[in-house]
This record gives structure tokens, C-alpha cells and sequence, in this order.
């Protein structure tokens, strides 16, 4: 990896890291992001995008294969004990804790960074508090209901008091309450200084507790047009011709608005009715169309599977 210095108030750098499975299998491609301290920043694709991979590969839980990392000014190919310390990592989903209480669970976890019991029994509380779990710190993990989990994973990944906290998905599923206390739970960490990353599927879940957003399809961070192209709410067509000059050149000629890719062209197209129209237009004006259907953001046709996020 190239040697990167993390810029002032960037707690989170990478550029160009790629690593996984690859394009549509949840791997990671090129992925480019910065997320300041005191902000709360959120990576949102599609399953399969590469959400998941990523993360993991920033919090130090995956090695990646190319490009460039820093976390707090830690690099995770030299040092990926230094990043795991630095990074409060919450899963999508976090692991039990048993018959062990909240507060038990969080004190284990304070000896666990080398807190003396007192200190590690004043930040349990502390966290328990800042989650909202107060009131259920004393009863067993394993009857916690589900929101009441996650929050315990969050909480233990709090423990350390780490500079960048990121948790994966954490929005998902959550009722309008469940996710105005995230929001507040969130922006209480960013006003403390610490640098949150999030991943989402959709804008929707998240738009009111977040500072930015990075997107990410197919294994790749996209730039400001691929952004605005993946919030545009028309589906998106690519069109392979055997003859990409005479495809460009009917839609030049008529006004068509289209995004060149390399297998051929993108339309924005309402519904499956007006792709219909359109197909059957291309046909009867002599191109040679042999490729029609949807594509994902980076313009590739979308695949038939895939999993992961």
C-alpha cells in the first residue's frame, strides 16, 4: 500500500481499496471515502454493493487487497491491532452475551481494555446511559429484545472510548422510534467528537441522523454524477448494439437524453412500459440491438444473483 497521510479532522481515510469477492457478490472494487471526526457519516448501497466488505475491511476485521487506509492516523496493513483499538465495530449482527447482565457484559469488556474494575464499572454505566439502557442494565442480554441487543452491541463497542465508531446497517428494521433514538444516540457521538460510519440500503433510513453520504454500487464508491444518477428514481436500461455508433447516433439525432458506458449506452426509463416503447423504437429505426435490459449504478447488466451488502 501506498504511504497516505490521514489530513487534519479525517479520522477515516481510504483511497482506492479493493478487496472480497468482487463486483455483485458483495465484494469491493474501488472504494474512495473520508469521514471527518465529530460527524456521522453513512455508506449506502444496495445488497451486494459492498457495504459490508468495506466496513470490515476499515475497522481492521478484513485485510484488503489493494489501496490505501488510515483510521486515526493508523494504517491497517502495519498495524491492525492499533485499528481494531481505534475502532468501535458493531456488526449487523453482534454476537450474545447470554445470562450475563448489561452491565456485567460492559464491565467484562472495560477489564478487557485494561480498565481497573472502578473505572471500567463508572463507564459501564456511563454507556448505558448514553444507549438508553439504564433502565434494563441489570437483566440477563439473552432476554433483551432485539433493539435492546443492538444496542448492547453498540454499547460494548463504546467500552474502549474509541475516536471512530461504525456500525453496519444499524438502521434497518427499526421503527420510527427505534430510529429517532439512533439519531440521537448517533448525533450524541458525533457532538463528543467522534467519527461515525454507518451503512444503509436506502437514503430514507438514515437521512436525519447523518452528516454525508458515500454511495456505493457494484463494489465501487461513486463520484458526484454516479451519485446523482443513483438517487434518479428511473430505472436504468443499457442498451448493447452490435453497432454503438448507430445507437448513439439515432439518440443524438433525436434529442435522447443517454450515459455512455463502456458495453453500450444507459437510458432513464419510467417503467417496464416505456422500456417496451423504447426497445421497440431502437428496432424499427435499424439498430441492432442484441443486450436490453436493467443495469446496476456502474452500468454493468444487472446480475441474475448475488449476495452479501
Amino acid at each position: 500500500m501506498t504511504a497516505t497521510t490521514t489530513g487534519a479532522g479525517e479520522a477515516v481515510l481510504a483511497h482506492g481499496v479493493a478487496g472480497g469477492a468482487g463486483a455483485g457478490a458483495g465484494g469491493v472494487v474501488e472504494a474512495t471515502l473520508t469521514v471527518p471526526a465529530a460527524t456521522v457519516t453513512a455508506l449506502i448501497g444496495p445488497v451486494g454493493a459492498g457495504k459490508t466488505a468495506l466496513l470490515r475491511m476499515l475497522a481492521g476485521r478484513a485485510r484488503a487487497e489493494a489501496g490505501d487506509i488510515r483510521i486515526a492516523g493508523e494504517d491497517p496493513a502495519t498495524d491492525p491491532a492499533a485499528v481494531r483499538a481505534a475502532v468501535g465495530w458493531v456488526p449487523e449482527q453482534p454476537g450474545s452475551w447470554g445470562a450475563a447482565t448489561c452491565r456485567r457484559a460492559l464491565t467484562l469488556t472495560g477489564l478487557a481494555h485494561d480498565q481497573r474494575a472502578a473505572a471500567a464499572r463508572e463507564r459501564a454505566a456511563a454507556v448505558l446511559d448514553a444507549v438508553g439502557l439504564a433502565d434494563v442494565a441489570d437483566r440477563p442480554a439473552r432476554s433483551l429484545a432485539r433493539v435492546h441487543r443492538a444496542r448492547l452491541a453498540l454499547a460494548v463497542a463504546l467500552m474502549g472510548d474509541p475516536p471512530v465508531v461504525m456500525l453496519d446497517a444499524p438502521a434497518a428494521d427499526l421503527d420510527p422510534r427505534g430510529r429517532d433514538d439512533l439519531r440521537r444516540i448517533l448525533r450524541g457521538l458525533a457532538k463528543a467528537g467522534t467519527a461515525v460510519l454507518i451503512s444503509a440500503r436506502d437514503p430514507d433510513e438514515v437521512d436525519e441522523m447523518i452528516d454525508d453520504a458515500v454511495y456505493i454500487a457494484d463494489g465501487s464508491t461513486l463520484d458526484e454524477q454516479g451519485t446523482l444518477r443513483a438517487l434518479d428514481p428511473r430505472s436504468r436500461y443499457l442498451v448493447e448494439s452490435l453497432d454503438d455508433g448507430a445507437v448513439r447516433a439515432l439518440l443524438d439525432a433525436s434529442h435522447v437524453d443517454y450515459e455512455p458506458v463502456r458495453d453500450g449506452v444507459i437510458l432513464r426509463l419510467d417503467d417496464a412500459d416505456e422500456a417496451a416503447q423504447a426497445l421497440a423504437w431502437l428496432v424499427r429505426n435499424g439498430v441492432p440491438v442484441h443486450r436490453f435490459g436493467l443495469a446496476g449504478a456502474s452500468g454493468r447488466a444487472v446480475p441474475d444473483g448475488g449476495s452479501g451488502s
